[in-house]
């Protein structure tokens, strides 16, 4: 087979970069391998570049800075059945904050998120502090068909004064709905770190994006609910 009147090359020949799928431990903190969660270097768009092959375990090592850029998105997992668990590395409380013109934290599209602020040695306490500093976008949320999500033992603050949104959002799906979130335990409040009189219109708000299109089994259970202007 003679080959040669297909040489040399023109154009740009398409190129492919093939990478293990990745699993395990991801240390995130001041002087980390991730600095942030969210951040062009933090874990999330490291997770959505790659692909995952088991439990991933996020370890939160200190106080961390964010700009909400990176959403977690749906992640590529070659098992099907793989967990995403984002927890505090021992009884140290830290906070999570930033200033963004978003949701801090977006859980957009990924599922089997587990969101969990007690000490895994004791399983006791709350030692992530969420907080967005924006005054009309929320801290957290939940968007972009999500599912089986957890959220539990952290302590979530903003000043959202948007009547139509909140400190924690279960946002809008896009084809089937954001379904099986638990948000548990939490304490969910106005922002301490400010003397500003100006209270979250709603600490937890809710939307679907149509009729035909809904979130279900949303279960919201024994959070402590402090300080809002008009719904909790």
């Amino acid at each position: 087979l003679d080959v040669s009147s297909n040489f040399p090359l023109n154009g740009s020949p398409d190129s492919y970069t093939i990478n293990n799928p990745i699993s395990g431990y991801f240390d995130v903190g001041p002087g980390y391998a991730f600095a942030n969660l969210t951040s062009d270097t933090g874990v999330f768009k490291h997770l959505n570049d790659n692909v995952v092959g088991g439990d991933i375990y996020i370890r939160i090592r200190g106080n961390l800075t964010e700009d909400g850029k990176h959403a977690l998105n749906s992640i590529a997992d070659t098992t099907g059945i793989s967990k995403v668990y984002i927890y505090p590395d021992n009884n140290t409380p830290y906070t999570i904050s930033g200033y963004a013109a978003q949701s801090l934290i977006r859980i957009n599209g990924a599922d089997r998120v587990i969101v969990d602020g007690r000490d895994t040695a004791t399983q006791s306490g709350r030692y992530l502090l969420f907080r967005n500093r924006h005054p009309s976008q929320p801290t957290i949320s939940f968007t972009g068909d999500a599912k089986n999500d957890t959220l539990r033992y952290v302590e979530v603050q903003g000043n959202n004064t948007s009547a139509v949104s909140g400190v924690l959002v279960i946002g809008a799906g896009v084809s089937q709905g954001v379904d099986s979130i638990a948000i548990m335990y939490n304490v969910i409040r106005e922002r301490t770190d400010t003397s500003t009189s100006t209270r979250p219109a709603n600490l937890i708000f809710g939307e679907g994006l149509s009729v035909a299109i809904v979130n279900n089994d949303i279960n919201i259970i024994g959070n402590h609910l402090l300080d809002f202007a008009t719904n909790g």
